[in-house]
């Protein structure tokens, strides 16, 4: 691999577009920050229109733009702000910082400016969506809650099977295909409350991107997307603080600068209080409650040296009266060092510790017990990105995780407790990977982004792994046709650090953009991913005991391929983004459940599992509007995903007879219209309407008489749909100059009971009769906060 870098990067340098000579080319380097506060700006487009040559600033605000020597106009813009112009004569290498300020709304007339640039058409990614959190807090929610993953899932691509799943799906993907990071330590379960609400704060949350398609090099660990959320880095300028109370939990943020000015910090803090209230009027001991706090701080050593440490801390409780006591959460800590080695060589060095663990408590007659489980990683990782030419830049770098994994420590509660203490196998293992790539242009309508991932995973001791008879984990009984696990003829015991399995493979990546017209442009790109480690579920939407396995001898790393081709075309000034896309995934080596699968304390889930694979396709529209008083997106998505799980050979049906059937997450329609409409500077109004295909299901087509119970009978998976989903949301803003505002909502208006799951089977009142019982989670939830800054 470091060949192949070397031998890459040489190539560049003589390659068509390059400099000949030196002496006529310098840098311009700097970073752009907010003018208000001192926040770096991610992202911002930078432009040279008289050479159709320009950059965005990376993750940390920072830019450099090879340029030849002599006067130069450079445009930076980023939607939200005011373009700044600036006129350089550049006889020599230069360091030259920006600041942008905030668009200014005009009293008479509320006016959402559109990018000067048409950066959706430029730009070389795709299937890529960036939103801003002010935008973000503008949708309306459940009982006024901000809220970005819920947010995300409005966008074409993305979705979630039902109301309070605690994930959502990309494309096909199932919820632990994401890559969740925030400050690129990865997030476990980025859901509160089951899912009603996710683990980002929007008061903290500086930059959110998903990544659908062209998932970059450096990105990797997951099939199917990568959501990266940024905190903000503290105002740099003044203390200064913010809080928000609404009907279910109430925040507050502090920030101000560190050191006199040479750094910055950021605190904030959220906690639910429905449990006080429960308690105040009911003797019942059931609660529910969630807490977070993020912390960031970063202090510029000198000119070219700044540090960052930031971090998380969020925890969930439910409590069912003396039944059942449940806790999870995630722990986070991120430190980083950027430096500037040149100009030209900016290097980012990140050290992370993440951990995510479960802890339950269970009453049963007989059988309390306390289950306790955790991951925990720790990362490090650096990245570099060298400057190359005007218009072409290199990005490599290299990481390794250290993963380890506790299924499970199960110890009996009570003194008459019939539970038995176990231990599941504790796991271990390590993901090193090292990526190469470039965006180079190689005409002002041309410009590619190439490169290429080595990822490897090694499963290391101690532990003691089975043997099977035949090397089959699980077999197909074909007298009764069902599956069961199959006979364990002894083990190999393993050593701490000893390899137990280990995988290798390469993850190659291309984007590439044509530009048709100054208005519009083709795109297309490839991927294919690997995902090491699996959620193993056998319920559609996650669950917070759902356990995590590594890759080993009896389970496979994922992968996937897809490819995706889009048009994009603006119109009137980019006052309306439009994009239209088409994309074809293939997975490989995916696992599915064979019927009545026993998941919990299972110490062997290779005689559970079967091996398949699967496929995703479909069509995705896109229409956003930027400028005016009514701003907002329409987002349509027309789809398909299946699972194909053949079995294990003659005699095996496999599921559904080894054909496609539909994934539990399949939505064949779904369509999302998002408005917001400015009346005046104080009053606005946001809309939120969705409308999707009901998610498959499985119902039986027969039953039969056992033991004088009346025993259901499944054929066919998935072969039956939930109905159609659809709600209308409502939300109003009221602002006043000083920044604070009230925000009134209403989720569900017309008060449509969606099925999240229809049940069907055995009446109460008559056991030769059928029912089918249908849950929903929300009807009709009004929502009131109101938000303070100071």
């Amino acid at each position: 691999m470091v060949r192949l870098i070397s031998l890459l990067m040489t190539c560049l340098l003589i390659m068509p577009g390059s400099v000949s000579n030196a002496k006529e080319i310098a840098t311009i380097s700097g970073y752009v920050k907010d003018a208000a506060d001192g926040e770096a700006l991610p992202y911002v487009n930078i432009v040279v229109p008289t050479l159709e040559v320009g950059t965005t600033t990376n993750a940390y605000g920072y830019y450099a733009l090879r340029l030849p020597q002599g006067m130069h106009e450079i445009t930076f813009s980023l939607i939200g702000y005011q373009s700044n112009k600036q006129t350089i004569d550049l006889a020599q290498n230069y360091t030259f910082d920006v600041e942008l300020r905030a668009s200014a709304i005009e009293l008479l007339e509320v006016e959402v400016l559109a990018e000067e640039a048409d950066q959706n058409v430029e730009s070389i990614e795709m299937s890529t969506t960036g939103l801003e959190v002010k935008t973000v807090r503008q949708i309306p929610t459940v009982a006024g809650e901000v809220d970005l993953v819920q947010a995300v899932q409005l966008l074409p691509g993305v979705s979630t099977v039902r109301e309070g799943a605690s994930g959502f799906n990309v494309r096909g993907g199932s919820a632990d295909q994401n890559l969740i990071l925030l400050d690129e330590a990865i997030v476990y379960n980025a859901a509160h409350l089951f899912g009603f609400f996710s683990v980002f704060n929007a008061d903290i949350a500086k930059d959110v991107k998903i990544y659908k398609g062209g998932i970059p090099a450096r990105y990797g660990g997951r099939l199917s997307s990568v959501l990266d959320v940024r905190q903000k880095e503290g105002n740099a300028k003044r203390f200064s603080g913010q809080a928000g109370i609404g009907l279910l939990s109430g925040r507050m943020l502090l920030e101000g600068p560190l050191a006199g000015g040479r750094g910055s910090y950021i605190i904030a803090g959220r906690r639910s209080y429905g449990d006080l209230i429960f308690r105040a009027l009911s003797s019942n001991s059931s609660t529910a409650h969630f807490y977070d706090v993020n912390f960031k701080a970063n202090y510029n050593v000198d000119a070219n040296n700044r540090l960052f440490i930031s971090g998380y801390r969020g925890r969930d409780a439910l409590k069912l009266e003396e039944l059942l006591g449940d806790s999870w959460g995630n722990t986070t800590a991120t430190i980083r060092w950027n430096r500037l080695f040149s100009r030209r060589l900016f290097v980012n060095f990140t050290g992370v510790f993440s951990n995510y663990n479960y802890n339950s408590d269970t009453f049963i007659a007989g059988a309390g017990f306390n289950w306790q489980s955790h991951i925990t990683n720790y990362k490090f990782k650096t990245d570099f990105t060298y400057t190359l030419n005007p218009g072409s830049s290199l990005d490599f770098g290299a990481s390794n995780i250290l993963y380890r994994f506790s299924p499970g420590d199960i110890k009996p509660v009570g003194e008459r407790s019939s539970a038995v203490e176990t231990q599941l196998d504790r796991q271990f293992a390590i993901e090193p990977n090292i990526y190469v790539s470039v965006d180079h242009r190689l005409h002002p309508s041309l410009s590619l982004q190439y490169g290429v991932r080595l990822s490897a995973f090694r499963r290391h001791g101690a532990q003691n792994i089975p043997a099977y008879l035949n090397d089959q984990p699980i077999v197909f009984n074909e007298i009764l046709g069902t599956y069961e696990g199959g006979t364990i003829t002894g083990f190999t015991s393993y050593g701490s650090r000893k390899n137990i399995k280990s995988y290798i493979g390469l993850e190659p990546r291309f984007a590439g953009r044509w530009t048709l017209t100054e208005s519009s442009s083709l795109k297309a790109s490839y991927n294919r991913t690997r995902q090491y480690i699996h959620l193993i579920s056998n319920t559609t939407a996650a669950r917070p005991l759902d356990i995590w396995r590594p890759s080993g001898p009896f389970l496979k790393p994922q992968t996937a391929d897809q490819v995706a081709v889009g048009y994009y075309r603006n119109f009137l000034d980019n006052t309306y983004e439009t994009s239209v896309e088409t994309y074809y995934k293939k997975l490989n080596d995916l696992v599915d459940y064979i019927d009545g699968a026993d998941l919990t304390a299972n110490n062997n889930l290779e005689t559970e599992l079967l091996k398949g694979g699967g496929r995703s396709y479909g069509m995705e529209l896109m229409v956003r509007k930027n400028g005016g008083k009514l701003t907002g997106w329409l987002g349509y998505t027309w789809s398909r995903t299946e699972r194909q799980t053949p079995g294990m050979g003659a005699g095996d049906p496999g599921i559904n007879n080894g054909d496609y059937y539909p994934a539990g997450n399949d939505k064949t329609h779904d369509l999302s219209v998002t408005t917001t409409y400015a009346f005046n500077p104080r009053w606005s109004l946001s809309t939120n309407f969705v409308l999707a295909s009901g998610t498959p299901t499985t119902y039986p087509v027969s039953r039969y008489e056992f033991a004088n119970f009346i025993i259901p009978h499944y054929e066919v998976r998935n072969g039956a749909r939930l109905p159609m989903y659809h709600r209308l949301d409502l939300g109003l803003t009221y602002a006043v100059p000083s920044g604070n505002n009230w925000v009134f909502s209403i989720y569900n208006v017309y008060n449509r009971r969606n099925a999240a799951s229809i049940m069907v089977g055995q009446a109460e009142d008559d056991k030769f009769e059928t029912e089918a019982v249908q849950t929903s989670i929300f009807g009709i939830v009004p929502g009131i906060t109101y938000n303070r800054r100071f």
